[in-house]
């Protein structure tokens, strides 16, 4: 009887480490055309000039109203994915954690980053399109 509790205390101090290394190590950083991508366990760089980029997005969740687990709330994150020649793939959220796009100037230096290289895929070219149009048209902000 006494192992329940045990793991309820376990389970509970893993997720309070999980989240306080998400809060303190989330970060993302571009120097030059490198991205540099810190997550709570791993972090990675690309560089956006010669890697394959494209632009995706995963649902966003909110905790449950009863304060058991999360939901979808039905929107989604844009993220901007870079894999390296290696395959290494890191992403990038397009929106901080308050839910609002990247300020226009950040969205503007990744749209350089990416158009910075000569590539033969166009998707890099309607990448960096679909950024600067995130970062300069009021409409595209609202996504």
């Amino acid at each position: 009887m006494l192992a329940i509790p045990a793991v309820v205390v376990l389970v509970g101090a893993v997720t309070l480490v999980v989240v306080l290394l998400h809060t303190f190590r989330y970060g993302a950083r571009l120097t030059g055309s490198v991205l540099h991508v810190r997550g709570t366990l791993t972090s990675g760089s690309a560089d956006l000039s010669t890697a394959q980029v494209w632009l995706d997005s995963e649902p966003e969740y909110e905790r449950a109203a009863d304060g058991e687990g999360r939901r979808r709330t039905g929107r989604r994150i844009p993220l901007l994915v870079a894999q390296n020649p290696s395959g290494r793939r890191i992403k990038l959220r397009l929106r901080d954690l308050d839910g609002a796009l990247l300020p226009p100037r950040e969205l503007t230096a990744l749209a350089d980053a990416v158009e910075s290289g000569t590539r033969p895929e166009p998707e890099a070219a309607e990448v960096a399109t679909v950024l600067r149009r995130l970062a300069h048209d009021p409409l595209g902000r609202l996504l």
